[in-house]
């Protein structure tokens, strides 16, 4: 989550869209990163169609 608050605090950077993949799924840890900056995440173990679908959600349409 650091690397998060310092692309979100850049001007250059605080456009990027971050989806953080973690093994934390306990109550509160979802506040936390979005807090942080991501615009999402997942949750480990995870299967890669999974992933995947999650990728696309934040990919423009007419580039999937």
């Amino acid at each position: 989550l650091s690397a998060t608050r310092i692309l979100k605090q850049n001007e250059t950077t605080q456009h990027i869209m971050v989806v953080a993949l973690t093994a934390n799924a306990m109550p509160g840890d979802k506040e936390k990163i979005l807090e942080a900056g991501c615009h999402d995440y997942i949750s480990k173990p995870f299967h890669l169609h999974e992933f995947l679908e999650k990728i696309k959600e934040y990919l423009p349409e007419n580039s999937v």
